[in-house]
């Protein structure tokens, strides 16, 4: 028991840790071509290319991911985790609370105005706007972390479809659309048999693409009868048929639209084998590099938790740590390690 108590804690570190490092490596070159990072391409800590930020500095996906873990945190009964992980997002977008020297910037304009909206129509946490298709962006998609490892806690969420609602619920907060909630929904079913696979020292390399498979296949057997999504099947078509696993570099879009931020996230961490190219693979895509490289990171400190992966001047370059070690440290305390063995099928959903 004290031995799985302490791999949840260094899980916990690692991943958060992991979101913050890829998340700074990215920002300095957000929105650079790919043909531009072959030249020059990222492979340490920098600073001044694209929002003139010191080096080192993460952006809203490491912020929004800690003020997630904190909502959850501070949840006072089961009806209002929705309203403190809402609370927590204004918190950081009005005060700069998360924020490295509390400089809030780079917001996406879809996260801006649901929380916006929070805030002026009496702390509601349901926005008053419909769900746009074209308001699927990453900005859901980069903060659930938190949530893998708040399920993998409580006994309630075995269940898949308890899993599903839940985090639909919570990529609701800002997206709303079922492709942003599809998207969260397997990259926390990915993150989650990870997490349950280290827990019980089964975790492999050798593994990790039939558990993305596994995973994959829960979502879709749970989604390909919906009428909610039949008209989005055919864009889902290369998640939910694997053949991103196949698809070259040049083949990978790593744009901030969820799918294909998704899409170059699982790429990366498939066709990589450490924790610093993997993250550096995914940094040197180009695009939306601070979001793809801090989701990459994320999953990278799950599959490789051992501080020691981490490249020692990405970890001292790296700003605002005392922030990150305070929301760990509440969180570890907040929640537990499962006392059980939990098992996870293909088929719990039907």
């Amino acid at each position: 028991m004290k031995e799985s108590k302490r791999k949840f804690k260094e899980l916990i570190t690692s991943s958060f840790y992991g979101v913050a490092i890829g998340d700074a490596l990215g920002v300095p070159v957000e929105f650079s071509s790919r043909s531009k990072l072959d030249n020059k391409p990222i492979v340490h800590m920098e600073g001044d290319r694209a929002y003139k930020q010191e080096k080192g500095t993460f952006s809203d996906d490491t912020s929004l991911t800690l003020a997630t873990a904190i909502g959850l945190c501070n949840k006072s009964n089961k009806q209002d985790y929705l309203y403190n992980i809402a609370y927590e997002f204004a918190n950081w977008l009005f005060n700069g609370k998360y924020a490295v020297k509390k400089n809030v910037f780079d917001v996406g304009n879809t996260t801006r105005q649901a929380i916006t909206e929070f805030v002026l129509y009496n702390n509601s946490v349901v926005s008053s706007s419909e769900p746009s298709y074209y308001s699927n962006g990453n900005g859901s998609l980069m903060r659930m972390l938190p949530i893998a490892f708040y399920m993998y806690s409580k006994d309630e969420f075995e269940s898949f479809d308890r899993r599903k609602n839940f985090v639909s619920e919570i990529s609701s907060l800002t997206h709303k659309h079922i492709i942003s909630k599809i998207c969260c929904v397997i990259y926390c079913e990915v993150a989650l048999d990870i997490i349950i696979q280290q827990i019980n020292n089964t975790f492999s390399m050798s593994n990790l693409t039939d558990t993305i498979k596994i995973a994959i296949e829960r979502v879709y057997h749970s989604y390909c009868l919906s009428m909610d999504t039949e008209e989005y099947m055919l864009e889902l078509n290369d998640i939910f048929h694997y053949h991103f696993l196949n698809f070259t570099r040049n083949e990978i879009k790593s744009t901030g639209y969820v799918i294909d931020t998704l899409v170059s996230v699982l790429w990366c961490i498939t066709h990589t084998t450490s924790y610093s190219e993997a993250i550096l693979t995914a940094v040197n895509l180009g695009g939306d590099t601070d979001t793809i490289g801090s989701i990459t990171g994320g999953l990278a400190g799950l599959m490789y938790y051992d501080f020691n992966d981490i490249p020692k001047d990405w970890f001292e370059d790296l700003r605002g740590k005392k922030i990150i070690n305070k929301v760990v440290s509440k969180f570890t305390k907040k929640i537990k390690s499962s006392k059980k063995n939990i098992k996870i099928t293909t088929k719990e959903s039907n």
